[in-house]
């Protein structure tokens, strides 16, 4: 049988007055992590403080790598890519950026900043690291790689069975 919201005070009033159940509150949600926080929060907090440290070579990953990927990484190598004129950009806004790519923290942390968000502004640091990461998973999972990168490996295998024209010793 469901209860009124006058019912419900009435019983918690019978067990804790008003004010000591609002303190209990507060300090419970102060213990408990944010709705949709999960395990890696911290972890991607503290890498907006090293901005300054990677800044200087994403244009190069962006500029300089030719990127191939599956259907799953183009949206990643086109954020890659992009990167550069969004970190150049003084106000930078979710319009020039793929949406899509955020999952929970990483939406909060770049869509979320409330110094940024309230004029419609992204966090161009959070959204460094988000691509970033992205291109780490994308390159795990092999749905990017750097074109020609294969071709080691292929000289490698070749080599391991014989077929360079070169003996197959200990050093393959």
């Amino acid at each position: 049988m469901p209860l009124s919201v006058a019912q419900a005070w009435e019983r918690i009033e019978q067990l804790v007055t008003r004010e000591e159940f609002a303190k209990a509150i507060v300090e419970l949600s102060e213990l408990l992590p944010e709705a949709d926080e999960d395990a890696d929060t911290a972890w991607r907090k503290q890498l907006l403080e090293r901005y300054a440290t990677v800044r200087p070579f994403t244009s190069l990953l962006a500029e300089v790598i030719p990127w191939g990927a599956t259907q799953v990484g183009t949206l990643l190598v086109d954020a890659l890519r992009e990167l550069p004129k969004v970190q150049a950009l003084r106000k930078p806004g979710p319009e020039h950026i793929d949406v899509s790519l955020l999952d929970g923290t990483w939406r909060r942390l770049v869509l979320g900043n409330p110094l940024l968000a309230v004029n419609g502004l992204i966090d161009k640091h959070a959204w460094t690291f988000c691509v970033l990461e992205g291109l780490h998973t994308a390159l795990k999972r092999r749905d990017v790689l750097a074109k020609g990168a294969d071709n080691w490996v292929t000289r490698a295998r070749g080599c391991c069975r014989g077929q360079t024209g070169r003996s197959a010793g200990a050093g393959c």
